[in-house]
């Protein structure tokens, strides 16, 4: 089964991302609230970035939380 939506037939699947092809280029970005610390917590920087830092770094939840302050999302 062709990577799409779970249940997309390739018919379906082609004819959704068929703009995306014409235009010959496509980005996905993604990023969330673990872009703050940037891989860096109490002045540390943390192996295995992304996602994870929270997990990595034993970062507890109320800290972790206070970074939502600083973060502006912005769906496009």
């Amino acid at each position: 089964m062709p990577a799409g939506q779970p249940g997309e037939t390739k018919e379906q699947h082609d004819t959704r991302m068929e703009w995306w092809r014409a235009a010959r280029f496509g980005m996905f970005i993604h990023w969330g609230v673990y872009s703050v610390p940037a891989g860096t917590y109490q002045d540390k920087q943390i192996a295995n970035l992304g996602e994870w830092i929270m997990f990595n770094a034993k970062i507890p939840v109320a800290d972790y939380a206070s970074y939502t302050k600083d973060f502006n999302r912005r769906e496009i």
